[in-house]
């Protein structure tokens, strides 16, 4: 009784070394998937930032974008002047706003 009591033990014991021998080559497996993930995206992240990259500088060298861009900076340029512009009211504007909120 007492022996096979014991070998029950070892055979437990052998069965939880061997259950944490899984355990700890499942986890590593993951890890390594998710490592090999990640190379992989910033393998593609790096291509699609080469592809963006070579697209911009050749649309900086394009005129017609060069030009277009130029006119927006000049619009932009000029509407912000404008604005910085303090709009004078008139007396007679304000008093008109007053009356007819009012009704006097």
């Amino acid at each position: 009784m007492k022996k096979s009591v014991f070998l029950l033990s070892i055979l437990f014991s052998i069965t939880s070394i061997a259950q944490e021998k899984t355990k700890k080559q499942k986890a590593e497996e993951s890890l390594k998937r998710m490592q090999q993930r990640m190379e992989a995206f910033n393998k593609e992240r790096s291509k699609q930032d080469s592809i963006f990259n070579a697209n911009l500088k050749a649309r900086e060298q394009d005129s017609t974008y060069r030009s277009d861009l130029q006119i927006f900076q000049d619009t932009f340029n000029k509407k912000q002047a404008q604005d910085s512009v303090p709009k004078g009211r008139s007396k007679q504007t304000d008093k008109d706003t007053f009356s007819k909120n009012f009704k006097i």
